[in-house]
């Protein structure tokens, strides 16, 4: 019989106190009075907001608190938890970001897949599909093939129906993801230049590039994307998604995908133009398709784009 796998689960906070994170209060319901599933996860809670908070959640798991008052992003997140998987004997590691909301659903499938998958080392991630506004968002296609493909109207995350090892490569959100410890040190852990945006994106390119394979799961979870409002998101934050780009199209990219790249930056700035009052945005990914230079990873302060 396949030994049950041991998961290491993490849990990033911003802003949020324990109690007020989906992630964690949805794991917490959907895992109380099943020491079947309690026995096999332990709980890291990293907390990124400018002030530590209580833990005034009761939780059945082995729990460990992380504050960081830095907010160095999420790769250093990750990293620390993959430090403490490693030293927990875990298979896998959940990444949980703190507005997902979980279901019996998911949690079962997950429990079911990790161990099914153990002993099958090419099989380095177990992901959801994630639903957001009004259609699949993840898993989809790499970012570098979808801007070989920008001339089409394609829509290249993976159909509902889709489920089992991946026969394609594929990027998927990180949140909900299960990813393999010994995958995860085989590239050398979360890149941490890739702070926060794009990190998902970094992991399974490399991933990828290393042979590895994605095993895509029945459920579907509901996802907020915080970028939907392209208005509301604040210019540090275009910056950022901007520099990931730019660092993952100039780290991974041919000569070619920088040519595609350019022409995306400046097809995606005239819907910015639209989309966004601060016409800084779009000016400063126009600006990028012509000069496509690293950036700094967050917003330097004092910038005028």
């Amino acid at each position: 019989m396949t030994q049950a796998a041991h998961l290491t689960a993490v849990v990033v906070l911003y802003g949020q106190s324990p109690g007020e994170s989906a992630a964690l209060s949805s794991l917490l319901e959907v895992s109380a009075g099943r020491p079947d599933v309690t026995q096999r996860i332990s709980l890291i809670i990293y907390d990124n907001s400018p002030r530590p908070h209580e833990l005034s959640v009761t939780t059945s798991f082995e729990t460990y608190y992380v504050h960081d008052a830095e907010n160095a992003g999420l790769a250093r997140a990750y990293n620390a938890a993959l430090a403490r998987a490693r030293t927990q004997g875990s298979t896998w590691l959940l990444l949980l970001d703190q507005d997902t909301r979980l279901t019996s659903q998911y949690l079962d499938e997950l429990l079911a897949t990790s161990k099914a998958v153990a002993s099958q080392p090419e099989i380095s991630a177990i992901v959801p599909k994630l639903w957001a506004g009004k259609r699949l968002y993840s898993p989809d296609a790499p970012f570098l093939f979808q801007m070989r493909q920008q001339f089409t109207d394609r829509h290249f995350a993976v159909d509902e129906s889709v489920t089992g090892m991946a026969t394609t490569p594929l990027t998927a959100y990180n949140s909900g993801a299960a990813l393999r410890v010994s995958a995860l040190e085989e590239i050398g852990g979360f890149p941490e230049d890739f702070w926060l945006d794009y990190l998902d994106h970094a992991v399974f390119q490399q991933l990828q590039l290393n042979g590895h394979r994605l095993w895509v799961m029945r459920t579907v979870l509901q996802q907020n994307l915080s970028h939907m409002d392209l208005d509301s998101v604040p210019m540090s934050r275009h910056w950022s998604v901007l520099a990931a780009q730019t660092r993952f199209v100039l780290r991974f990219g041919s000569a070619s995908d920088r040519l595609f790249f350019r022409w995306w930056l400046l097809k995606t700035s005239r819907s910015y133009l639209s989309a966004c009052s601060d016409k800084r945005v779009w000016r400063m990914r126009a600006a990028q398709a012509f000069r496509l230079r690293q950036m700094p990873p967050r917003y330097p302060e004092g910038q005028h784009a």
